[in-house]
């Protein structure tokens, strides 16, 4: 679960400015980490980390993955794409979760919590 609440404090931090807090609170994330279970949340951190990039989540929605781990997966790219400046790519991959049929997880939720207020959406990094 270490790597399931970085990741949601990474994003609350970056979306709050603190970029330098956020790149400390995952500093222990690695390539070579075993999980059992959260896959999608340190694909996430790694990507935040920069080991590697968005192309995941692309991958994850052509094979056919859960949905679960799609939402998962997807929310974190969007956000990670809307800290950045692209809101229009963001909006697509919070779209592309809403397709999804994993509406209980927590990654769908937030990508529907997005696209509903898209005009308030302030970033501050």
């Amino acid at each position: 679960m270490r790597v399931a609440a970085a990741d949601w404090l990474y994003m609350s931090l970056r979306r709050d400015g603190r970029k330098e807090e956020a790149v400390h609170a995952i500093a222990f994330v690695r390539e070579d980490m075993e999980l059992f279970e959260n896959d999608s949340y340190l694909q996430r951190l790694l990507m935040y980390r920069g080991l590697s990039d968005d192309a995941g989540f692309a991958a994850a929605t052509a094979d056919g993955a859960d949905a679960f781990s799609v939402a998962t997966l997807g929310y974190g790219v969007g956000n990670w794409h809307l800290i950045g400046g692209d809101k229009p790519r963001a909006f697509r991959i919070f779209e592309a979760v809403l397709e999804t049929s994993s509406w209980a997880a927590f990654g769908f939720i937030a990508s529907e919590a997005e696209v509903a207020s898209r005009s308030d959406t302030t970033i501050t990094d």
